[in-house]
């Protein structure tokens, strides 16, 4: 797996020992609240304060929140010009660490069956921010391959957002699918997030 969702997969294991060992951790990933983008009629029942929330803001949540344990990853990628951006941010308890800059050499990415796009791109002009955050050299150069699926997941204002499929080379030639990741495309820009 790639090292976005190795994290992905840390903050959701620390979470687990969370609740194991009783603590006020919220982590129902499967609650009304998490999905958002669902009405207040197809996510089922809600308490009364929930509602009021709900109907106050349509917004997106700005980050994802484990009881304090963070994951947010955000991509753009200019399909026309074969460049991009990213911009991860992702807090283990300890502070907030944050990992931004450019992709460079996109080029298309093959065996994932479900996909409509998928590409491999090379991590540049990378930037972290943070205490024990590591540097930028263990960042820089490294390649990452992701896929928009053709099942969707949601619709929100109109937009049509779709599976988030990642391969990792070094672990076999099976794409998986990211966990609290979806993906949209106009054709020209490929935006794909990943937020828990």
């Amino acid at each position: 797996m790639g090292r976005w969702t190795a994290i992905v997969l840390l903050v959701l294991g620390c979470t687990k020992e969370d609740e194991s060992a009783g603590t006020a951790a919220t982590t129902d990933t499967g609650s009304a609240e998490d999905r958002w983008w669902e009405s207040d009629e197809d996510a089922g029942e809600d308490e009364e304060s929930d509602e009021e929330s709900d109907e106050e803001s349509d917004d997106k949540p700005d980050d994802g929140d484990f009881g304090g344990l963070t994951v947010d990853f955000k991509t753009v990628v200019d399909l026309d010009a074969g460049t991009g951006t990213f911009d991860f941010k992702y807090d283990l308890g300890e502070g907030l660490c944050q990992i931004k800059g450019a992709l460079v050499d996109l080029v298309d990415a093959d065996g994932c069956l479900d996909c409509t796009i998928a590409k491999s791109m090379t991590l540049d002009s990378v930037t972290v921010l943070g205490d024990d955050c590591g540097t930028s050299s263990d960042w820089e150069g490294e390649v990452q391959t992701f896929g928009q699926g053709s099942t969707e997941v949601y619709e929100y204002e109109g937009t049509q957002y779709y599976t988030l499929y990642e391969l990792d080379p070094e672990e076999g030639d099976d794409w998986e699918e990211v966990d609290g990741g979806y993906s949209t495309t106009d054709g020209s820009k490929w935006t794909f997030n990943m937020k828990l």
